[in-house]
């Protein structure tokens, strides 16, 4: 959660932004929907979100935040998180990009990744779903047990994925 903050909150030192679990909500009374939700970056920066289908504490369709064995957290009330489309159809707005998204071509059936591009200063969305992926790092551990965070998958490293991200999208320096 705190990364989908960084080009909020850091922005000069901010090459992208990148987020594996987590939505950052700001509900702010009279800001228009975009910055409500996620915030307004200074300058354009990219996003790389990943997301697993089956995550019960961040629900790709929204919800209230429950356990993957589907009961709630004790004394975490249940405030529906809104979907993670939104999230990300308030960045490719912000940004500028094109509202229609490309899909990009996986070696696997149950990883999907589309690309919103043409953001301004070359900015651009990128979104992956993982079919069946609960609330942790695709590719790493967690100490939460599986009736908790739910399945993970190894097909995809995040830590991977993020350093390429990362490669791909360079800031300029800024000048002195």
């Amino acid at each position: 959660m705190a990364v989908l903050r960084l080009p909020v909150a850091a922005q000069p030192l901010a090459d992208a932004a990148q987020d594996v679990t987590g939505q950052v909500r700001h509900p702010h009374p009279g800001q228009d929907e975009e910055a409500r939700v996620i915030g307004r970056p200074r300058q354009p920066v990219s996003l790389l979100y990943i997301t697993g289908t089956a995550d019960r504490i961040n629900p790709l369709e929204g919800g209230a935040t429950k356990m993957a064995s589907g009961s709630g957290f004790k004394g975490v009330p249940d405030e529906a998180k809104p979907p993670v489309r939104e999230m990300v159809r308030a960045w490719v707005k912000l940004l500028g990009c094109a509202p229609e998204a490309k899909l990009l071509a996986s070696s696997f059936e149950d990883i999907t990744t589309v690309v919103y591009g043409g953001g301004r200063d070359g900015t651009e969305v990128i979104f992956t779903t993982i079919e069946g992926h609960g609330h942790i790092w695709p590719g790493g551990k967690s100490p939460l047990p599986e009736f908790i965070r739910g399945k993970a998958t190894r097909r995809l490293n995040a830590t991977d994925a993020v350093w390429e991200f990362f490669q791909a999208h360079p800031k300029p320096n800024p000048t002195p």
